[in-house]
C-alpha cells in the first residue's frame, strides 16, 4: 500500500510539473519573422553573435539575442504576464548602452532606464491580464548602437490558469487596401518632376509618369545622343554620352486626347537627385536587413498602386 501511495504522489507531482510546464511560452519559441533590428537578425537561446546569453556573468539556457533599435508585437492572447532578465550581453566588454521598454497596449508599461554593459543585469514583469498586444522594444538610449547587443534572458510569457491560446506574432486584419490616385481624369495627364539629373556614361533610367484613360503611348523629342523611350511603357534610358543640360518634349497620347509637357535633363557630376525623391525608404521597415526581394516587391507595389504613374519612385 505504502509504494502505492508513493507511486500516486510522484504521479500527482509529474503530473503538477507537467502544467506548469505548459503554462508558460518562451519567447525564442515564437516566429519572429516580424521582429525588427536595427543590426542583424534576432537569436534563439543565444546572443545576437550566436554564443552563449550571459549577464552578469551567469549564462542563460533560454531566451533571445537582439540588438537595438528593436521592436517586436506580440498578441497577448492567453498570457497573464510576461517575465525576462535584460541588460547587455557580457560579450561586449563593458560596451553598449540600450534602454528596455515594454509596451501594453500602446502604453509605456516599463522603462529600464539606460542599461549599459557591465550592468548588473534587471529582471523585468509586467502584467497582461487585461492586455491585448505586447511591444517589446530596444532603444540605442540615444547614442548610436554600436555593440548595443541586446539580451532577453530567461524570457517568458505565463498563461493564466486554464488559458490554451498561446501568443504569438500580432496579425493585422485582412483589410482592402486604401484607394490610391482615384479620381484621376480620363484625358492624359503628365506628372512628376519636370527635371531629372543623369551622370555622363552611367545608365539612366526615367519613367514618364502620366495617367489617363485606355492604352498610353509615350513619345520624346531632343533626348540627349544615348538615350531612348520606349512608347508603350514610357521608360526613358540608356546613357547620355555628353555632359550639359538637354530641354527635352515629352508627350502621352491616350483614347482622350494628348498631353505634352518639357522636361530639362541635367547631366554632369554630382547632379542626380535634382528635386526631393518621392518614393519608399526601405530602412523604416527592414533595416539592414532588405534584400532584393523587397525592393522588387516595393517597385512591383508603387506600379499597381499607381503610385509611379504619378512620379513616385
Amino acid at each position: 500500500m505504502k509504494n502505492v501511495l508513493v507511486f500516486v504522489a510522484c504521479l500527482l507531482g509529474a503530473v503538477e510539473a507537467f502544467a506548469q510546464a505548459e503554462a508558460v511560452v518562451r519567447l525564442e519559441e515564437l516566429d519572429l519573422k516580424s521582429m525588427a533590428q536595427g543590426y542583424g537578425t534576432p537569436q534563439k537561446a543565444t546572443s545576437i553573435v550566436g554564443k552563449p546569453l550571459q549577464l552578469g556573468g551567469k549564462v542563460y539556457e533560454h531566451g533571445l539575442g537582439s540588438h537595438s533599435i528593436s521592436e517586436y508585437l506580440v498578441d497577448v492572447n492567453d498570457a497573464a504576464r510576461f517575465e525576462a532578465v535584460v541588460g547587455v550581453d557580457d560579450e561586449t566588454n563593458k560596451q553598449g548602452s540600450v534602454v528596455f521598454q515594454l509596451w501594453v497596449d500602446g502604453k509605456l508599461a516599463l522603462d529600464t532606464g539606460v542599461l549599459r554593459g557591465g550592468d548588473a543585469p534587471k529582471p523585468i514583469s509586467v502584467d497582461l491580464e487585461k492586455a491585448k498586444y505586447l511591444a517589446l522594444v530596444v532603444t540605442d538610449a540615444g547614442d548610436g548602437n554600436t555593440f548595443d547587443h541586446a539580451d532577453w534572458a530567461d524570457a517568458k510569457f505565463v498563461l493564466r490558469s486554464g488559458g490554451t491560446e498561446r501568443p504569438g506574432p500580432l496579425q493585422y486584419r485582412d483589410e482592402p487596401p486604401p484607394p490610391i490616385a482615384s479620381g484621376v481624369p480620363a484625358e492624359p495627364q503628365i506628372h512628376g518632376p519636370r527635371v531629372a539629373g543623369a551622370t555622363p556614361g552611367r545608365d539612366f533610367l526615367f519613367l514618364i509618369p502620366a495617367t489617363g484613360e485606355g492604352t498610353l503611348k509615350y513619345a520624346a523629342r531632343n533626348l540627349p545622343e544615348g538615350l531612348g523611350v520606349d512608347a508603350n511603357t514610357g521608360i526613358v534610358s540608356g546613357r547620355i554620352a555628353k555632359a550639359g543640360e538637354y530641354d527635352v518634349e515629352v508627350e502621352v497620347s491616350g483614347a482622350k486626347g494628348t498631353a505634352q509637357r518639357a522636361l530639362k535633363i541635367v547631366a554632369g557630376e554630382r547632379k542626380l537627385a535634382l528635386t526631393p525623391p518621392m518614393g519608399w525608404n526601405s530602412w523604416y521597415i527592414h533595416y539592414m536587413n532588405v534584400t532584393e526581394a523587397d525592393i522588387r516587391a516595393a517597385a512591383d507595389a508603387l506600379v499597381s498602386t499607381g503610385l509611379a504613374a504619378h512620379g513616385y519612385q
